[in-house]
Protein backbone atom coordinates (compact mmCIF):
# COMPACT_ATOMS: atom_id res chain seq x y z
CA UNK A 1 0.00 0.00 0.00
CA UNK A 2 1.19 2.91 -1.12
CA UNK A 3 -0.58 6.60 0.82
CA UNK A 4 0.26 9.28 -1.18
CA UNK A 5 -0.98 12.75 0.52
CA UNK A 6 -3.64 10.21 2.16
CA UNK A 7 -6.16 11.97 5.10
CA UNK A 8 -5.06 8.60 7.48
CA UNK A 9 -6.53 11.39 9.97
CA UNK A 10 -8.94 12.91 8.61
CA UNK A 11 -8.69 16.77 7.03
CA UNK A 12 -9.84 19.45 9.15
CA UNK A 13 -11.09 21.70 6.29
CA UNK A 14 -13.66 18.50 6.47
CA UNK A 15 -15.18 20.21 9.34
CA UNK A 16 -18.39 22.56 8.95
CA UNK A 17 -16.92 25.48 10.70
CA UNK A 18 -13.57 25.39 8.81
CA UNK A 19 -15.25 25.28 5.07
CA UNK A 20 -17.09 27.99 6.58
CA UNK A 21 -14.12 29.68 7.71
CA UNK A 22 -12.25 28.70 4.57
CA UNK A 23 -15.43 30.54 2.28
CA UNK A 24 -14.96 33.90 4.41
CA UNK A 25 -11.22 34.29 3.70
CA UNK A 26 -12.25 33.34 0.29
CA UNK A 27 -14.34 36.72 -0.02
CA UNK A 28 -12.14 38.61 2.43
CA UNK A 29 -9.56 38.49 0.05
CA UNK A 30 -11.62 39.34 -3.12
CA UNK A 31 -12.58 42.40 -0.97
CA UNK A 32 -9.04 43.04 -0.68
CA UNK A 33 -8.45 43.24 -4.33
CA UNK A 34 -7.53 47.19 -4.86
CA UNK A 35 -8.94 46.81 -8.49
CA UNK A 36 -12.57 48.88 -7.82
CA UNK A 37 -14.48 46.69 -10.63
CA UNK A 38 -14.16 43.83 -7.92
CA UNK A 39 -15.45 46.15 -4.98
CA UNK A 40 -18.50 46.71 -6.74
CA UNK A 41 -19.36 43.58 -7.99
CA UNK A 42 -18.80 42.25 -4.10
CA UNK A 43 -21.39 45.31 -2.72
CA UNK A 44 -23.67 44.36 -5.25
CA UNK A 45 -23.37 40.58 -4.41
CA UNK A 46 -22.31 40.81 -1.04
CA UNK A 47 -26.33 39.14 0.29
CA UNK A 48 -25.70 36.92 -2.38
CA UNK A 49 -22.58 36.04 -1.54
CA UNK A 50 -23.39 35.45 2.01
CA UNK A 51 -26.12 32.86 1.55
CA UNK A 52 -24.23 30.96 -1.43
CA UNK A 53 -20.98 30.43 1.45
CA UNK A 54 -23.72 29.63 3.99
CA UNK A 55 -25.34 26.93 1.31
CA UNK A 56 -21.94 25.47 -0.12
CA UNK A 57 -20.52 24.88 3.65
CA UNK A 58 -23.59 23.04 4.80
CA UNK A 59 -23.79 20.97 1.44
CA UNK A 60 -20.14 20.18 1.20
CA UNK A 61 -19.80 19.09 4.55
CA UNK A 62 -23.04 17.16 4.03
CA UNK A 63 -21.05 15.21 1.16
CA UNK A 64 -20.47 11.83 2.21
CA UNK A 65 -17.06 11.76 1.18
CA UNK A 66 -16.75 15.06 3.01
CA UNK A 67 -18.08 14.29 6.01
CA UNK A 68 -16.46 10.67 6.21
CA UNK A 69 -13.12 12.92 6.08
CA UNK A 70 -13.47 15.10 9.22
CA UNK A 71 -11.01 14.06 12.20
CA UNK A 72 -14.09 12.83 14.36
CA UNK A 73 -15.81 10.75 11.45
CA UNK A 74 -16.58 7.44 12.21
CA UNK A 75 -14.73 5.91 9.13
CA UNK A 76 -11.39 7.70 10.52
CA UNK A 77 -11.78 6.31 14.03
CA UNK A 78 -12.52 3.18 12.63
CA UNK A 79 -9.85 3.24 10.64
CA UNK A 80 -7.41 4.09 13.00
CA UNK A 81 -8.64 1.71 15.96
CA UNK A 82 -8.48 -1.23 13.82
CA UNK A 83 -6.84 -4.02 15.24
CA UNK A 84 -6.26 -5.64 11.49
CA UNK A 85 -2.83 -6.22 10.32
CA UNK A 86 -1.52 -4.46 7.28
CA UNK A 87 -0.38 -7.13 4.22
CA UNK A 88 2.77 -5.95 3.26
CA UNK A 89 5.03 -2.44 4.22
CA UNK A 90 2.87 0.47 3.81
CA UNK A 91 4.71 3.52 2.23
CA UNK A 92 4.03 7.27 2.76
CA UNK A 93 4.36 10.30 0.47
CA UNK A 94 3.61 13.58 2.03
CA UNK A 95 4.23 17.85 1.76
CA UNK A 96 5.12 20.19 4.37
CA UNK A 97 3.95 22.88 1.53
CA UNK A 98 4.88 26.48 2.31
CA UNK A 99 7.03 29.43 0.57
CA UNK A 100 6.24 29.01 -2.91
CA UNK A 101 6.72 31.23 -5.52
CA UNK A 102 3.93 30.64 -7.54
CA UNK A 103 1.23 33.57 -7.35
CA UNK A 104 -1.53 31.41 -7.12
CA UNK A 105 -0.42 29.06 -4.89
CA UNK A 106 1.16 31.67 -2.66
CA UNK A 107 -2.86 33.23 -2.53
CA UNK A 108 -3.54 29.90 -0.77
CA UNK A 109 -1.12 29.30 1.18
CA UNK A 110 -2.45 31.48 4.07
CA UNK A 111 -5.43 30.14 3.30
CA UNK A 112 -4.78 27.06 3.68
CA UNK A 113 -2.80 27.83 6.99
CA UNK A 114 -5.96 29.22 8.51
CA UNK A 115 -8.16 26.31 7.47
CA UNK A 116 -5.24 24.05 9.45
CA UNK A 117 -4.92 26.42 12.06
CA UNK A 118 -1.45 27.22 11.24
CA UNK A 119 -0.77 23.34 11.10
CA UNK A 120 1.64 21.69 8.82
CA UNK A 121 -0.31 20.99 5.53
CA UNK A 122 0.17 19.72 1.68
CA UNK A 123 -2.82 22.24 1.58
CA UNK A 124 -5.49 19.51 1.64
CA UNK A 125 -4.42 17.16 4.96
CA UNK A 126 -2.15 17.94 7.45
CA UNK A 127 1.76 16.37 7.25
CA UNK A 128 1.85 14.49 10.71
CA UNK A 129 -1.76 12.45 9.74
CA UNK A 130 -0.19 11.32 6.55
CA UNK A 131 1.88 8.51 7.92
CA UNK A 132 -0.17 8.17 11.35
CA UNK A 133 -1.95 4.70 11.22
CA UNK A 134 -3.59 5.01 14.43
CA UNK A 135 -2.61 1.57 16.93
CA UNK A 136 0.44 0.97 13.83
CA UNK A 137 2.84 2.65 14.32
CA UNK A 138 4.35 3.73 10.90
CA UNK A 139 7.58 4.07 12.60
CA UNK A 140 10.44 2.86 9.81
CA UNK A 141 8.29 2.53 7.10
CA UNK A 142 9.57 3.40 3.35
CA UNK A 143 8.58 7.60 2.48
CA UNK A 144 8.97 10.31 0.57
CA UNK A 145 9.08 13.60 2.33
CA UNK A 146 8.78 17.45 0.38
CA UNK A 147 9.97 19.30 3.09
CA UNK A 148 10.10 18.30 6.71
CA UNK A 149 8.19 19.40 10.35
CA UNK A 150 10.78 22.86 10.03
CA UNK A 151 11.16 22.88 6.53
CA UNK A 152 8.38 23.45 4.29
CA UNK A 153 9.14 23.65 0.61
CA UNK A 154 6.68 25.71 -2.37
CA UNK A 155 6.53 22.99 -5.21
CA UNK A 156 5.10 19.90 -4.26
CA UNK A 157 1.26 19.78 -2.97
CA UNK A 158 -1.93 17.59 -2.53
CA UNK A 159 -2.67 18.14 -6.40
CA UNK A 160 0.20 17.52 -8.44
CA UNK A 161 2.17 15.22 -6.22
CA UNK A 162 2.34 12.75 -9.24
CA UNK A 163 4.15 15.16 -11.35
CA UNK A 164 6.98 14.73 -9.60
CA UNK A 165 9.78 12.33 -11.05
CA UNK A 166 10.73 11.53 -7.54
CA UNK A 167 6.96 10.52 -6.61
CA UNK A 168 6.92 8.46 -9.88
CA UNK A 169 10.58 6.72 -9.12
CA UNK A 170 9.52 6.01 -5.49
CA UNK A 171 5.98 4.19 -6.66
CA UNK A 172 7.51 2.24 -9.48
CA UNK A 173 10.56 1.01 -6.79
CA UNK A 174 7.69 0.12 -4.26
CA UNK A 175 5.42 -1.39 -6.79
CA UNK A 176 9.00 -3.84 -8.18
CA UNK A 177 8.33 -2.12 -11.31
CA UNK A 178 11.87 0.31 -11.85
Amino acid sequence: MIFVGAANQGSDLARRENLDRLLMIFTAYLGSSDNPFVHDVLDKLSGLLAAVRKVLAQTATDLPGVAALAPESELIHTLNESDVPLAGTPSFIRANFGNTTEPLLKLLEPISDQGFGNVLNDLVVPWRGVDNLGKRTASGRPRLNFGSDTAPQGHWYHLNYFDSPDVRKFVAQRLGIA
